[in-house]
C-alpha cells in the first residue's frame, strides 16, 4: 500500500546536494519540493540510539523519514521551509525539562 501524502511544499529556497549511493558515482541534485507522508509507527525507529537530549537530531531524523529525503537535504533547508516541516514533527519530539515559574500550590 502506498504511503498517504498529507502535504506538499515547493521550497522557498531549493536545496542543492551531492548524493552518492553505494557502488554509484556521486550525482548533484536540486530538491525543489518536499512531500510529507503520514507518520507510521516504524518511523520511531529513526530515533533508536538517540538520547532524549538530542532533540535536534531527533527532529532531523523524523523529518528525513516522513519526506523520504536524506538527512543532508533536511539539514540544508532554509528557515521558512524548515519551520513548515517542523510543524509535522514537533509533536513527536520528547518534551524538555519544565521551564520558569514556580508552583502556586502549597
Amino acid at each position: 500500500m502506498a504511503a498517504k501524502i498529507i502535504d506538499t511544499r515547493t521550497l522557498v529556497d531549493p536545496v542543492e546536494v551531492t548524493l552518492k549511493a553505494a557502488g554509484q558515482e556521486p550525482r548533484n541534485e536540486t530538491i525543489t519540493a518536499l512531500e510529507v507522508r503520514e507518520f507510521k509507527g516504524r518511523d520511531m525507529r529513526a530515533l533508536d540510539g538517540l538520547a532524549d537530549t538530542q532533540a535536534g537530531s531527533i527532529a532531523l531524523a523524523l523529518a528525513a523519514r516522513i519526506t523520504r529525503q536524506p538527512i543532508q537535504v533536511i539539514e540544508e533547508l532554509g528557515k521558512a521551509d524548515f519551520v513548515w516541516l517542523f510543524e509535522f514533527v514537533q509533536d513527536f519530539l520528547p518534551s524538555g525539562p519544565p521551564t520558569g515559574g514556580t508552583s502556586s500550590e502549597t
